[in-house]
């Protein structure tokens, strides 16, 4: 029996970085699936609905392959943050982090032939003081 094709089903050069650093063989799919952005969900219902979504429309366009999705919010005070529109948005975001910790929510689902499998895990991140120096450096 061989193996099934894998895809990430992700536009995230860090998705697609970090699985070629563990020497995956995979093909890169981006879907064109609407996000939920219900704030009656959890972090980790949430960000496992859109990976869902993700997962499930390659996957039905892809039978027979093992396609992974994921979704990551970040959350301070349990409130989400949006991904920032710009450059100057996250560097805002960034002196909003500065010195505090807040949450980081990935929902993952593989889909494979009708099967779906979904996690989620939240991890607490403390940043330090970040200087004015510092943002500016964010690129």
């Amino acid at each position: 029996m061989s193996a099934s094709k894998l895809i990430l089903a992700s536009a995230s050069p860090r998705r697609v970085q970090m699985m070629r650093e563990v020497g995956y063989a995979f093909e890169v799919v981006s879907p064109d699936v609407e996000e939920a952005h219900d704030p009656a969900f959890t972090c980790d219902a949430l960000t496992i609905e859109n990976a869902r979504r993700k997962a499930l429309a390659i996957s039905t366009l892809h039978p027979g392959a093992t396609v992974l999705a994921a979704d990551t919010l970040v959350y301070i005070n349990g409130e989400p943050l949006a991904k920032p529109a710009d450059l100057n948005e996250g560097r805002t975001m960034l002196r909003k982090l500065s010195g505090r910790t807040h949450q980081v929510c990935t929902g993952v689902a593989i889909a494979h032939d009708g099967d779906l499998e979904t996690f989620a895990v939240i991890t607490d991140v403390t940043f330090r003081d970040l200087t004015d120096d510092l943002v500016a450096e964010y690129h």
